[in-house]
């Protein structure tokens, strides 16, 4: 019951937009070759690329980071459009880059394999390094 109450509150919370922000992780493959790092438009064309992620996930989520190697390698606000492949399960974005990023260059400690994921702030702010 008492969990009950709390999963209530944080919904009845969420609702009135106290807090509760979470971000979304993009995790780039060690083993991608092509990554523009120095490429502000390239990275949000590979950021809005095709997630496996649904959108009922992402519904509420209004900033991401982009990691290859744990380090954050971009920042960006998530727009307002979301393309769903059902047959897929993909999830494509509309993606803005957050030019001087306060987290760009930082790592993560967020082993997941999962490569696109949430996380609270609070956890994210307990992780980044």
């Amino acid at each position: 019951l008492e969990m009950l109450r709390y999963k209530t509150l944080k919904f009845l919370i969420k609702m009135k937009g106290g807090g509760f922000m979470s971000k979304l992780i993009l995790k780039l493959s060690d083993k991608e070759r092509s990554i523009p790092f120095s490429n502000d438009k390239k990275l949000t064309e590979r950021a809005n690329g095709s997630w496996r992620i649904t959108p009922q996930k992402v519904a509420d989520v209004t900033e991401c980071v982009l990691l290859f190697r744990g380090q954050i390698i971009a920042e960006f606000k998530v727009g307002s459009t979301l393309n769903f492949d059902r047959f897929e399960t993909r999830t494509t974005f509309d993606m803005q880059f957050v030019h001087n990023s306060k987290y760009v260059g930082k790592f993560l400690k967020y082993p997941t394999a999962n490569p696109a994921s949430i996380i609270d702030d609070k956890k994210f702010k307990d992780i980044l390094v």
